[in-house]
Order: structure tokens, then C-alpha cells, then sequence
């Protein structure tokens, strides 16, 4: 397990598990820089971080934005000197069944949870291939192994998330540069439910949810065990070896959700 004091790291995304992956980092004694489209969060992470990371580098930018992710991303290497790890975080969810959502709103979920980690990435990549040294750790979900009814787009922005990860890892891994992807289950406490019009969270669903710190302390596990996956939650790692062997069972289960959860 590396020690992770001195690092610089790269979180995108200020909401639950952004803030409390920043914390988490500054707590190891990392540089942390936070980005937001939003001042509001920003301004809360600031204070939750505190004493353990009083010259943290925040910045209002949308990471469906190529020229405002470079600009963060040189932003926080220009301040260290240096770029160690970025988290891919910034995502959000749509909880509508497919044919009551417009194509322009996937569209714009899809420049956000997918582009967003495309362009933190290559910006960083900037940094990271001329020293022959990284890490990119994607925040994916489990519903890119297993889609939920009325989440179908979010989970195919996730799918193509996972996709680019795998992929990643093995054209990197010539560079010194290592990627990682986290697989949370749903996590409670977030803005994900509110900015997807779910009451999932209000329901007996919230029993099986994860907290924000749980996910962020997967995320410092992750960094500092380097390793290629990381799963938060036996859910995790359990639904999709059931939809490989319990396909008709899980089609079924499926059917009583989209019912259940619209």
C-alpha cells in the first residue's frame, strides 16, 4: 500500500462523493484541487475540508467542457508542480423510463458522466505521459454490469465509462500510467436521487445504500493499493455474477422494478 502524502490529486464533480473523496485524500496528506458546475458545492467542500487542506484549489467548470477541463487540470499542476491521480467523479442521474425521456437529455447526460471523463483524461494525460507516471481512477457503478429499469441511459453512459477504463489500462500501462475502476453500488445522501426525480432513497431501498465516505474510502484504497478494480459492497460484486447465472430470474426481478421505481 503506497503512501499517498505529497500527491496531487484531481477530483471532478463537488457533490457527495467528491467532497468526501477530497476530504479523505487531504486526510492522507494529499494536494487536492476540486472542481464543480456548481459555487454552492464548492463553497461546502471548502469548509468540510478545513484544516486538512487550507490551500485546496477549487474551480467553478463544467467537465462536458474540453477548454474548461484543461484549464483545471494545468490549473492544479501548475500550482504542485506536478499531477499524480485524477478521480473521474463528476456524473449525474435521470430516473425516467426511456420513452419519457428526451433524446437532447441523454445527449447532455452523456457529455457530462461519459465526455467529462474523456476530456479530465486527456488533460491530465497531458501531465502525466511526459513523466511517465499516473493514475486515473473512474468512478463507474454496478449498473454498468447489471442496468437498472428507468436508469437505462445513466447506466450506458457507466457501460461506456467501464469500456474506456479496460481499455485504458492496457494502452497506458507501457506509459507507467495505471487506471482503475470503482464500482459503487447506490449510495444515499447524494445529489444522484434529487437530480434524478427518484424517491428511491425515501424507500426500504435505502437499507442497502452505501454512504459517500464508504465510496470515498474506496476510492483512497484504490489509489493507494493500485489496484485494477475495486468493488464497494458485496452488491457489487454479487449482481452481476447473478444476471450471468440467473438470467431469467433477474429479467423477471427487473420487470417488478421498472414497476416499482418509476
Amino acid at each position: 500500500m503506497e503512501d499517498l502524502r505529497g500527491r496531487v490529486v484531481v477530483i471532478t464533480g463537488a457533490g457527495g462523493i467528491g467532497s468526501e473523496t477530497a476530504l479523505a485524500f487531504a486526510r492522507e496528506g494529499c494536494h487536492v484541487a476540486l472542481c464543480d458546475i456548481r459555487e454552492q458545492r464548492l463553497e461546502e467542500a471548502r469548509e468540510k475540508l478545513g484544516k486538512y487542506a487550507p490551500e485546496a484549489l477549487t474551480m467553478v467548470a463544467d467537465v462536458s467542457d474540453g477548454s474548461q477541463m484543461r484549464r483545471f487540470v494545468d490549473a492544479a499542476a501548475g500550482r504542485w508542480g506536478r499531477l499524480d491521480l485524477l478521480v473521474n467523479n463528476a456524473a449525474y442521474g435521470m430516473h425516467r423510463p426511456f420513452i419519457k425521456v428526451g433524446a437532447d437529455e441523454m445527449q447532455a447526460q452523456l457529455q457530462t458522466n461519459y465526455m467529462g471523463a474523456v476530456h479530465a483524461t486527456k488533460a491530465a494525460l497531458e501531465h502525466m505521459l511526459p513523466a511517465e507516471s499516473g493514475h486515473v481512477v473512474n468512478v463507474v457503478s454496478v449498473v454498468a454490469k447489471l442496468p437498472v429499469p428507468n436508469s437505462g441511459n445513466y447506466a450506458a453512459t457507466k457501460a461506456a465509462l467501464d469500456s474506456l477504463t479496460l481499455t485504458l489500462r492496457a494502452e497506458l500501462a507501457e506509459h507507467g500510467i495505471e487506471v482503475t475502476a470503482v464500482y459503487p453500488t447506490a449510495t444515499r445522501n447524494t445529489n444522484f436521487f434529487t437530480t434524478s426525480g427518484s424517491n428511491a432513497e425515501q424507500t426500504r431501498a435505502r437499507r442497502f445504500m452505501k454512504e459517500p465516505s464508504e465510496v470515498a474510502a474506496a476510492i483512497v484504497k484504490a489509489a493507494r493499493s493500485r489496484k485494477p478494480e475495486l468493488h464497494v459492497g458485496l452488491q457489487s460484486r454479487a449482481l452481476p455474477v447473478l444476471r450471468a447465472l440467473l438470467p431469467s430470474g433477474v429479467r423477471l426481478a427487473l420487470e417488478r422494478v421498472a414497476r416499482v421505481y418509476r
